[in-house]
């Protein structure tokens, strides 16, 4: 079609304010008005018209060719007037050399084709009159009409209003009247009409100012646009304007500025800058001069401009195999104007890679993605690219390709095992070949497993359920495995794994303590084997049971930890298989929990320590291949030249890539005692007035899940000699207050402390540190009345207490132990009697 830019030719604008102070104005038939900068129009570009500046597209009726603007547009006093064909005469308002994107003000009257042409008279740039010349048809009269230039709503005058006098022949196309010394000129096929122009001065005084224009808003648009609405003002003759001032910097602003005048009551203040905070006010005028007070302040704060620039592309992107069924991913981080958001990873099959890559999830916001699930000895290959906020996507990263691993062959008696690789989905693979394929109900995948992903219990409502199967029954052998991840510290029993109702069973605590156990129905009863101590928090636990079919071993951290005899078989039970729950309300496990394997056989310590270095699925190091790295392990106590005389804590600190196992002590090579298996505290106690006067020499020694060992930098401290004379001997002190505690019972601790309690009204639970040096008391609770009990030192320097209080001549069979170097009780299996 004839869509042309310049059906109605162009205007040159005066020099305007704003980023382009030359302008060219032009509409044509497709509807769209343009504003041209006149200083760049060098060439036609077909990717980028840079010489437009402004396109208010649609703002005139368009699609075919009798239809857009055919009448050049004029200027007067920072207004454009536009006359489209079948529409009204329409007002623009400059601001900062830009358009708003509606008129100002619009005539009511519509003008048929071709348009009306259009003239401005005006005293200056006050008193302006539009006039437009309205053809009505080839058989009809034209009209010409007035009106006010600040407000094309208001028509002043006519030719039709006053009949015969001022009645126009038959209007000719493209006429443009001529206004010039006070009479306005129109020209037809076959005449000159000329009119006498209408008296704009008032016709009296008007001292009244209009009242102040009603509630003003202000709305941001965009990075550039606020908009601006207020109510009406009202005047004794007429309200001939509204005056827009504006002022930037806040509330508190005061510098107003007028950037509009208009002629009704909304504004769209265009060409703003970004992120900015804009003040404005209103107020009326009439055509006397009189101006009505200002309206209330508005504020408004553009947003931030659109982010439009792309990220840098990921680099240096990296596959590292990890086990059978995982491919870790690490990149270069992608750097941006305003930040990256996230990560997009695709993967693709070698085998079917033409099929094109798949984008994975979740959404990584960090430069690195670990892929679980995958399937054993196969190729895939991936990209990535970066994200921002604003959706702007990074080209792609150079392609990285890795096999995964052939899946371990499995060892003897292996009846289930569940590595939790899937990382997604409501179904967990039996990797021992026998499927036994769980359902998850509820538990939550993370991929901070032991090794790859793992599953995450409520401790409420989670579990995995495995039906049951002639694979799961287990009669004079068994071996359950489990690492376990508690993120509360658990109470009471807590399944990990139980094959119901209680056929066999790890936990990570259970009754006796809190502490975790392993056990099961025999034929000779039910049976429970306890470990020592409650698992940590928020650490990774091994736990393990066996059953050989003459002893129930529980094992921590690869170490035997507990056992008891049992010499019959484990008895069938027809019920599921639950890992992280069982089927007794309140036992349900809450934390992490992966690598569970179950075995029909009873397996040695040392293939559970080969079990804990390895994941289900393969993995174990950052290569997946079985661990070699040794742990570290450092003394903190004693210091190193440290003169040491009675007794002495001896401390270390030690860590492993994979798992601590144990740390024990050595004094010139000589063991300090047993290990002490992970998590800790490492520390013991060492009579050092036992020792030669002289150097000594000190050592840790740390073992870890795969049997690997590493020694500490020796620690060298003395014994010095004994003075020669004494001072003094066997004189008493003045008395000390022990209020309020009566000190029934006492023992003299190996640290120096002396350890008291007396069980009655006033001290119940308030067992006692009490300092000789300094004097001072410490509180260290116990659980239980311990009142009339029998207390020794153990050889390990921790305190035994038997029995307690419950009423007059009424004992307690409860057992329990006092460390000294943690200030902490533990309660052991109680005794038969009281």
């Amino acid at each position: 079609g004839d869509l042309d830019l310049g059906a109605a030719g162009v205007l040159l604008l005066p020099d305007q304010s704003g980023a382009h102070p030359h302008l060219l104005i032009s509409a044509g038939k497709n509807g769209t008005a343009y504003l041209i900068d006149r200083e760049n129009m060098g060439r036609y570009n077909t990717n980028n018209d840079n010489q437009i500046v402004q396109s208010l597209v649609g703002i005139f009726p368009s699609g075919g060719i009798l239809t857009g603007n055919f009448i050049s547009p004029i200027y007067f006093n920072g207004t454009v007037y536009f006359s489209p064909i079948a529409d009204k005469l329409k007002a623009f308002r400059l601001s900062n050399g830009l358009l708003p994107t509606g008129p100002t003000s619009q005539s009511v009257a519509s003008y048929p084709y071709p348009g009306g042409p259009l003239a401005v008279s005006a005293n200056g740039n006050a008193g302006g009159i539009l006039w437009a010349l309205q053809r009505n048809g080839a058989s009809n009269p034209g009209v010409l009409r007035a009106y006010d230039a600040s407000n094309l709503g208001i028509e002043l005058y006519n030719s039709s209003q006053a009949g015969a006098r001022d009645t126009l022949p038959v209007g000719a196309k493209f006429i443009t009247p001529l206004v010039a010394n006070g009479k306005v000129f129109v020209g037809y096929t076959s005449q000159l009409t000329v009119f006498g122009l209408l008296d704009t001065a008032p016709a009296a005084s008007d001292p009244q100012a209009p009242t102040v224009p009603g509630t003003l808003t202000a709305t941001a648009v965009s990075s550039g646009q606020v908009n601006l609405s207020w109510g009406a003002s009202t005047d004794n003759v007429r309200v001939a304007e509204y005056r827009v001032e504006r002022c930037a910097g806040g509330e508190t602003c005061t510098n107003f500025l007028q950037v509009a005048t208009m002629a009704i009551t909304s504004f769209n203040n265009v060409g703003l800058d970004p992120a900015t905070s804009y003040v404005y006010r209103v107020r009326a005028a009439d055509a006397a001069g009189n101006v009505s007070a200002y309206s209330n302040v508005a504020s408004a704060t553009t947003p931030a401009a659109p982010d439009t620039q792309v990220p840098t592309a990921p680099t240096g992107l990296t596959a590292t195999v990890v086990s059978s069924t995982q491919i870790n991913l690490g990149w270069g981080a992608s750097t941006d104007n305003v930040g990256v958001s996230r990560y997009r990873v695709e993967r693709c099959v070698v085998a079917s890679c033409t099929s094109g890559f798949i984008e994975l999830t979740p959404l990584p916001t960090g430069p690195s993605f670990n892929n679980v699930g995958l399937a054993p000895a196969t190729s895939y290959r991936y990209r990535v690219r970066a994200e921002d906020a604003a959706g702007n996507l990074s080209g792609y990263s150079d392609v990285a390709s890795a096999t995964t691993l052939s899946p371990p062959p499995q060892p003897a008696g292996l009846v289930a095992a569940y590595g939790f690789n899937e990382g997604s989905g409501t179904t967990v693979t039996d990797s021992s070949g026998n499927n036994n394929v769980g359902t998850v109900s509820g538990a939550a995948w993370t991929p901070a497993g032991r090794y790859g992903s793992a599953l995450v219990f409520d401790g409420t409502s989670t579990s995995v359920t495995v039906p049951s199967s002639a694979s799961l029954v287990l009669t004079t052998g068994m071996t359950l495995e489990a690492w376990v991840y508690p993120t509360v510290a658990p109470t009471g029993w807590r399944a990990v794994i139980d094959k119901n109702a209680d056929g066999y069973y790890l936990m990570a605590s259970s009754d006796q303590g809190n502490r975790p156990a392993v056990g099961g129905s025999w034929t000779a009863g039910n049976q429970n084997t306890v470990g020592p101590t409650a698992l940590p928090v928020n650490a990774w636990t091994h736990l393990a049971g066996t059953f050989d079919g003459t002893t129930v071993r529980l094992y921590v951290n690869g170490v035997e930890v507990a056992s008891q005899a049992q010499a019959t078989s484990l008895v069938n039970t027809a019920e599921t298989l639950q890992i992280g729950a069982d089927k007794f309300a309140g036992e349900n496990f809450a934390g992490r929990i992966d690598e569970v394997r179950i075995y029909n056989r009873a397996l040695s310590p040392a293939e559970i320590q080969a079990d804990m270095a390895v994941g289900v699925d393969g993995g174990g190091g950052p290569s997946g291949a079985p661990d070699t790295t040794p742990p570290t392990v450092a003394i903190t106590l004693p210091a190193a030249g440290a003169n040491v005389a009675g007794t002495v804590k001896v401390s270390a600190t030690a860590a492993d890539n994979i798992g601590l196992g144990s740390v024990w002590f050595l004094v010139d090579d000589a063991p300090l005692g047993p290990p002490i298996h992970a998590p800790g505290p490492y520390s013991v106690l060492w009579n050092a007035a036992g020792a030669a006067p002289g150097p000594h020499i000190v050592k840790a020694v740390a073992a870890d899940v795969a049997g690997n060992t590493a020694t500490s930098a020796p620690v060298t401290v003395t014994v010095p000699a004994p003075s020669p004379t004494v001072v003094q001997q066997g004189l008493w002190s003045g008395p000390f207050d022990w209020s309020p505690l009566v000190a029934v019972h006492m023992t003299l601790t190996p640290t120096g402390a002396v350890l008291i309690w007396d069980g009655e009204e006033e001290g119940l639970l308030s067992a006692r540190l009490w300092d000789p040096s300094s004097g001072l008391f410490a509180d260290v609770p116990n659980s239980a009345n311990l009142f009339c009990s029998a207390h020794v030192v153990l050889p390990d320097g921790r305190v035994f207490v038997a029995g307690g209080h419950q009423a007059d001549f009424i004992g307690i069979p409860d057992a329990n132990i006092f460390d000294p170097l943690t200030g902490t009780w533990t309660l052991g299996r109680p005794m038969a009697f009281a």
